[in-house]
């Protein structure tokens, strides 16, 4: 009866107390609380929560009444968590807080077990359970139960150890009290440590739900699922459904592991790896002696190389966006079948907003992405300067987006096999070998190149690139820019056939810290976005530039030669300056060696006595006027130029100049910049074909430059002095029927354009190759001379292009004459036609019957001149024709493998071995049945040339020789 006055006593007098102080209740609970919630557990940062596992106002009024009662300095409520044998703190208002005690540890575990209230004296304590029990403390420790009677947890009541001990009072209050505080975390839902797992994912939702951001929705998710396991950060990581493979987010990596790149591992790897393959979740008890365990995708952190649970995490769809990993078990300890439940419901929740943060980042990224091609476009329309200004500002533009230390351009010389690129802000020619370093690497294969970390240990670096630049490499990314052609040779080859490296982008060292100096995804997809973008600039700058002012400038500015020289091979070069070419600033001032000591050359020959004044468009070429005025350099005016020793630069000079020194330029008024667009479009569109390619373009150009270049100067005699003889004099001689009278300047026009254009977009492979297999263009023409006739298109297709028709000026009339001559010059290099042409070449050019104003008549001889530069290579000096022959025999064995393995009747003669007799027999029925007949007749028709007949008799020989001494 005694006590039940006094707990009565104490009770009444705590109801007094509270209604005098009433007005001050607020400021009180504020001073007292100091409740855990889910993220203090981890961070120990007290938060203020109404909608927690268990409610607060409950947990403040009870322990407002048992402060009340019994004086207490702090108080701790512990969740009992039977399964893992745990005690959860869920309520402290201590400083010093621990937030899971080990069942079975000194006073609590005696609490617990014995389910009886334990006193412990400061003094008098044997054992202590972690630094919330100090010394200074007198403790008292009883069980809680619920309202079944069950122990769910322990209440803690500390007093300092100078006031009075506990009384029987005391104690039967506390124990009153705490059966309260057991009924309130039962109805909370929480009998164990987790709580209602309703409001668990409740509350996780609610947090996660506020972030948007990837890198602080991964932070927030793993505080957070760490303090529901009182574990330490779990790891989420991040699956990339298209290629197949995971990785661990920077912001999610363990602090030990800060300054390692971020790897990506397959989707079959490591544990990781199991649990997307199982999609369901993973209890494994010892991580590192687990069989799918690999130390480089698990790691080798302590907190997951033992007790760990690993699952999936979804998307709304079911699709796999992520794996969830906890550990935080020691190697005696495992997680119970209670939290495999848990972390379904929680992997489920992360899912949702996960997937919503990774829309969010594809979001930014085409952001940043839009912005990049915005400047770049931006570049184009504002640079009003120079091009070199352009790449200037491209170089810039992926410095800002990308967070770059450094961006370079390298422009690809296809025929040089060399790549172009600036070092500081002059355009220095610093240049590279094709297949080499990574640039080079990259230009070969067209394929992106990523070295994410340790680019200094990369054995293709380039360091003297390095050197020159003043950078020092961490981190690579190189990717291709690459060109689109009009036309392709096949439905099968068409996506290759149209895409060609034309330069690549360099971009060194990431800056800042949101990812740790690495490049990711999203770099790598704005790189490509980028490359293809500056490609398609580039392209439309001609465009742009063919309406800006010539300007003059010196040699020596390095920045309009390289810039100039490079862009200009690839992309129809955009030259908004007057540029002397590569060949006039090379030539000398002395005399034409092969043109004879008698003729002197000066360095300004292009620019005086032009043959505009010497005809004009209705007329044909003047009969009289002073060779010494028709302008030739040393390089060009030789029959056995050799297109191998000159850069691609140098081959599109020379280009240029044979229009230039027939003064086709300037009498159809053709801007410089649009013959270089033609010039270069043209070129761009010859395949990497032994044979059928840029080089034979420009050898059967310069042949017939060279055949008419003969006729027009008086000395063409002097070319082969070492081997000219003298020739008798027939109707048809220089002497007697006049060449100036006979073509018109659209004449030379056509035949330079049809024999620079007459094999474009040739794949190697021959018309009966094509008709064989129903090819797209063999269905296309009908089985009509097929090539020849795709030729003729690519041609006009070509000159169809803003800024590169270089017939634009031609009235209406003219332009279908030219055009009709353009196409009857192609068209009559097919083989096919070869005999009908001798045997009409030998009727026409009988003395009395061919008349040079009959159009048909002076049709056959310009399709003559282009058919026989065509079928030159025999007429050249023996090393070039032993090249153009290996070449061309190099094709016919490509084209008869190709025959072979696509179960063709194979063609024959193109089975013939290098230095075979069969090579020999091919090349000598050549010559006897094609090459001679047709240049015998010229010969007798046109001047200059007899050297080119002896030559043919000299190869002839060749081939004779071989084929004895490969029957020995």
């Amino acid at each position: 009866m005694d006590l039940y006055r006094g707990v009565l006593g104490r009770i009444l007098q705590i109801v007094i107390a509270r209604n005098i102080i009433a007005a001050k209740e607020d400021e009180f609970r504020e001073g007292i609380q100091h409740k855990t919630s889910l993220d203090e557990l981890y961070t120990g940062k007290a938060l203020s929560r109404s909608d927690g596992v268990v409610k607060e106002s409950e947990f403040v009024d009870l322990i407002s009444i048992l402060r009340g009662a019994v004086q207490t300095k702090h108080c701790s409520v512990f969740s009992f968590d039977k399964n893992s044998t745990r005690l959860q703190c869920v309520y402290t208002d201590h400083k010093k807080w621990i937030p899971v005690l080990q069942y079975g540890n000194g006073i609590v575990r005696k609490c617990v077990e014995e389910n009886q209230t334990i006193q412990y004296h400061a003094n008098a304590v044997p054992e202590l359970d972690g630094n919330m029990f100090e010394k200074k403390f007198n403790s008292l420790s009883l069980p809680i139960h619920d309202m079944n009677g069950v122990v769910n947890g322990v209440l803690l009541v500390q007093i300092e150890r100078n006031e009075p001990y506990w009384d029987n009072i005391d104690e039967e209050i506390a124990n009153c009290i705490g059966r309260h505080i057991g009924s309130a975390l039962q109805r909370a839902g929480c009998p164990d440590r987790y709580g209602s797992e309703e409001n668990l994912l409740l509350d996780l939702i609610a947090s996660l739900s506020k972030e948007i951001e990837l890198a602080s929705l991964l932070r927030v998710a793993s505080e957070m699922i760490s303090s529901i396991f009182c574990s330490k950060p779990c790891r989420i990581f991040l699956v990339n459904r298209k290629k197949s493979e995971y990785h661990l987010p920077l912001q999610n990596l363990c602090p030990n592991s800060l300054d390692e790149p971020i790897r990506h591992f397959p989707a079959s790897i490591g544990i990781i790896g199991a649990t997307l393959q199982s999609g369901d979740v993973l209890h494994i008890p010892d991580a590192c002696t687990d069989p799918r365990y690999d130390a480089m995708a698990d790691g080798r952190d302590e907190m997951f190389i033992h007790s760990i649970l690993v699952l999936p995490v979804r998307n709304n769809s079911g699709e796999y966006i992520g794996a969830l990993e906890i550990g935080c078990k020691t190697s005696e300890e495992s997680f119970q079948k209670q939290e495999e439940d848990l972390v379904r419901g929680i992997a489920h929740c992360l899912g949702l907003s996960l997937w919503n943060a990774l829309r969010f980042e594809s979001a930014k990224l085409e952001t940043r992405k839009s912005d990049a091609l915005l400047a770049t476009s931006q570049a184009k329309y504002n640079s009003n300067e120079h091009v070199s200004n352009v790449f200037t500002a491209f170089t810039n533009i992926a410095c800002k987006f990308l967070s770059v230390q450094h961006a370079t351009i390298f422009f690809v010389d296809e025929l040089g096999h060399t790549l172009h690129s600036r070092i500081d802000s002059k355009w220095n020619a610093y240049s590279i070998p094709m297949g080499q370093y990574i640039q080079g690497k990259v230009a070969l294969s067209g394929e992106l190149e990523h070295v994410p970390y340790d680019a200094q240990l990369h054995p293709e670096l380039d360091q003297s690139y390095d050197e020159l630049a003043k950078i020092k490499c961490k981190s690579i990314l190189c990717a291709p820019i690459k060109s689109r052609t009009v036309l392709s040779m096949k439905k099968k080859q068409a996506r290759r056939a149209r895409e060609k490296v034309l330069a690549v982008l360099y971009v060194v060292n990431k800056v800042g810290f949101t990812n740790g100096g690495y490049f990711d995804d999203g770099d790598i997809e704005l790189i490509k976005a980028l490359s293809f973008e500056m490609a398609s600039v580039v392209h439309n700058k001609a465009w742009e530039l063919m309406f800006q002012p010539e300007l003059s400038t010196s040699d020596t500015d390095e920045s309009v030669q390289v810039a100039n020289a490079f862009l200009s091979q690839y992309t129809s070069a955009a030259y908004n300056v007057r540029r002397r070419s590569s060949f006039e600033r090379r030539r000398s001032a002395g005399n034409n060696a092969e043109l004879g000591n008698t003729l002197n050359v000066p360095n300004n020959s292009l620019g005086e006595q032009s043959l505009k004044t010497k005809y004009n468009k209705s007329s044909g070429f003047l009969s009289h006027y002073n060779v010494k005025a028709l302008p030739c350099h040393d390089t060009l005016c030789h029959w056995g130029l050799d297109p191998w020793k000159h850069s691609s630069t140098e081959l599109t000079d020379l280009v240029v100049n044979m229009f230039e020194t027939f003064e086709l330029r300037d009498h159809f008024e053709i801007p410089l910049l649009t013959l270089r667009r033609f010039v270069m479009n043209v070129k761009n569109q010859y395949q990497n074909v032994p044979y059928h390619n840029f080089y034979h373009a420009f050898s059967t150009l310069h042949t017939v430059f060279m055949m008419l270049y003969a006729q027009v100067k008086l000395t063409a005699k002097r070319v082969f002095t070492e081997s000219a003889q003298n020739s008798t004099k027939d109707p048809l001689s220089p002497t007697n029927f006049r060449f100036e009278q006979i073509f018109a300047p659209k004449d030379v026009l056509a035949m330079f354009v049809a024999a620079y254009c007459h094999d474009m977009n040739h794949n190697g492979r021959n018309n009966e190759f094509h008709i064989r297999t129903s090819s797209r263009i063999a269905l296309m023409y009908n089985d009509h001379s097929v090539l020849e006739n795709m030729h003729a298109a690519a041609c006009f297709e070509t000159l169809r292009h803003p800024g590169q028709n270089v017939l634009a000026t031609l009235d209406e009339k003219e332009y279908h004459l030219i055009r009709k001559s353009i196409i009857n010059a192609i068209l009559a290099t097919d083989m096919q036609n070869h005999a009908n042409m001798v045997a009409s070449l030998h009727e026409k050019f009988k003395p009395g019957v061919f008349q040079p104003t009959d159009e048909s008549h002076k049709e056959l001889l310009i399709n003559t001149i282009v058919h026989s530069a065509d079928l030159s290579n025999p007429t050249l000096p023996y090393d070039l024709h032993i090249r153009w022959s290996f070449s061309l025999l190099q094709e016919f064995n490509m084209q008869y493998e190709e025959e072979v393995s696509l179960g063709l009747l194979p063609t024959s003669y193109m089975n013939a071995k290098p230095n075979s007799s069969d090579q020999g027999q091919v090349n000598l029925a050549f010559i006897d049945s094609c090459v001679f007949p047709l240049w015998s007749i010229l010969n007798s028709a046109l001047n200059g040339l007899e050297g080119c007949l002896q030559n043919i008799q000299e190869n002839r020989q060749t081939w004779i020789n071989q084929i004895a001494s490969s029957s020995q």
